[in-house]
């Protein structure tokens, strides 16, 4: 739709951006807006003239969408999980699911009112857990694929998803897909979205600069006009020492040598041991004689021989028929300890900027490795770096975030291309089109410190062995929810 109004100096015109130097008024292009909801359109139920369509787009988040449908008839159904595809003109706009719709009788006919909560396509990745999968030596891109491809194959997990790094080892236990690209981008500094055909992007540097930019001289062709702009340096998600806790890791192997007292026949190991060998001490402190032993799992086996040895894993013992000789050097043990892993990341800049040191712990179980651990230390902190944010209206539409746009500001001494980290978008009467835009710094890793993004309380369960057998598990039962429904597991 195009309003061909000529511009008038004279009188007040709404929604306008009035420019002396421009016949037109800006915007003077209006958007066509057509929903669809599972197949059927649904446009003639909006009213935009009192109820908005609200579109929002934010950095590494699934993007969401809500809006309100009057006097719909009862043939129309409208339920969760039914495919919804938003248009201006041909061109779509928002593509993904109805995840809560709420219902009212209307007032004047027998027809239903809705409120429609929608969300993207990305709510597919938290569909479906990853259960006990571990790589090695693979690619991201093979991993990605590969998994994608297991558990969500009706998305395309290849036309768009490069390779950024190898990983060495790779563990996962039952973690959401979205979950696992969270992880993997942490990783690797990569970022992902789903577009509006199901594809997934993943990336590195895959940064779509805006074809137009924002002023506060305008000329309507290659910049355009905001209001409100606003500067934000939010210090409440800042911090400059990263603390990781991941999983349990095991050592090299090592020797150490234990104290007996010669009265007791247990003795207390400095941490869990794995793949454990044992000598006794038979000779003195200064000509020890080693007698290897025989290790026995503990509950398991029982004691016959003194050349025997019962090994406590839980509780960090060795166990044998006589008392441990009363020697400094009385036991020789090699084997490799398992200890939490413990990495802390720091940045002197900002220390030295803010004065003191801010500290932040996250906590993942699944991380076992410290150059892992590491990595992602100073991925968190190039996050943390980055809080100062600006903010704007526009009627200017096509933005969405994780697109560069430049922008020019006097006041704030701003002039150069920003990245778009949260677009909210709101349709109204006549196709008329107002966006809250807020734009951050660019980060190689596309940043998001606007709206936190902090998983430190989320832990997944460490991989196990044990988990591949999930699949070979299997049992059908049905069970009655109510008379007319039934649930079936597989």
């Amino acid at each position: 739709m195009t309003v061909n109004t000529a511009f008038n100096p004279g009188a007040f015109q709404a929604n306008v951006f009035q420019h002396t130097a421009s016949p037109y008024i800006y915007p003077n292009d209006l958007m066509n807006l057509s929903i669809e909801i599972n197949g059927v359109d649904v446009t003639e139920f909006l009213d935009l003239e009192t109820f908005e369509v609200t579109i929002v787009s934010v950095l590494k988040k699934i993007p969401e969408c809500t809006f309100d449908l009057f006097d719909v008839p009862t043939s129309v159904s409208i339920e969760k999980w039914m495919p919804v595809e938003i248009k201006d003109n041909v061109d779509v706009i928002f593509s993904g699911y109805v995840m809560n719709p709420e219902g009212a009788e209307s007032e004047l006919t027998y027809c239903i009112n809705w409120t429609v909560a929608c969300v993207g396509q990305a709510k597919l990745l938290s569909t479906k857990l990853v259960r006990a999968q571990k790589f090695d030596n693979q690619l991201d891109s093979y991993i990605i694929n590969y998994l994608i491809t297991t558990y969500l194959p009706e998305i395309d997990a290849l036309t768009y998803v490069s390779t950024l790094r190898t990983f060495p080892e790779i563990p996962f236990g039952r973690k959401y897909l979205n979950d696992v690209l969270d992880y993997l981008c942490s990783i690797t500094g990569g970022s992902y979205y789903i577009d509006y055909t199901k594809a997934l992007h993943y990336f590195g540097s895959e940064v779509v600069s805006s074809s137009f930019g924002f002023s506060d001289t305008p000329d309507l062709s290659t910049t355009y006009p905001y209001r409100g702009f606003r500067q934000i340096d939010n210090g409440n998600e800042n911090y400059n020492v990263v603390e990781i806790v991941g999983g349990n890791y095991l050592s090299e192997y090592e020797t150490v040598y234990l104290a007996g007292n010669g009265a007791s026949n247990r003795i207390s190991l400095p941490l869990k041991y794995h793949n454990v060998s044992v000598w006794r001490n038979d000779g003195t402190e200064l000509s020890p004689i080693w007698k290897q032993l025989w290790v026995k799992t503990a509950y398991l086996s029982q004691l016959e021989w003194t050349d025997d040895c019962l090994f406590y894993f839980e509780e960090k013992v060795l166990e044998q028929t006589a008392a441990w000789p009363n020697l400094t050097n009385a036991i020789k043990l090699t084997g490799q300890y398992e200890a939490k892993l413990r990495v802390r990341v720091e940045d002197p800049d900002a220390i030295s900027a803010a004065g003191r040191e801010i500290e932040y712990p996250y906590y993942d179980d699944s991380i076992i490795d410290k150059e892992v651990a590491r990595a992602l230390g100073r991925e968190l902190l190039a996050r943390s770096a980055n809080s100062k944010t600006y903010k704007f209206e526009t009627e200017k539409r096509g933005l969405i975030a994780g697109m560069m746009v430049p922008v020019k500001n006097d006041t704030f001494s701003v002039n150069t291309s920003l990245l778009i980290q949260k677009v909210t978008t709101n349709i109204s009467i006549g196709g008329m089109v107002k966006s809250v835009v807020e734009v951050g710094k660019y980060h190689p890793n596309l940043v998001d410190i606007l709206i936190g993004l902090k998983k430190a309380s989320a832990k997944s369960e460490t991989y196990t062995s044990e988990g591949s057998l999930d699949s070979l598990k299997t049992f059908t039962e049905s069970v009655s929810v109510t008379e007319t429904t039934s649930v079936t597991a597989s």
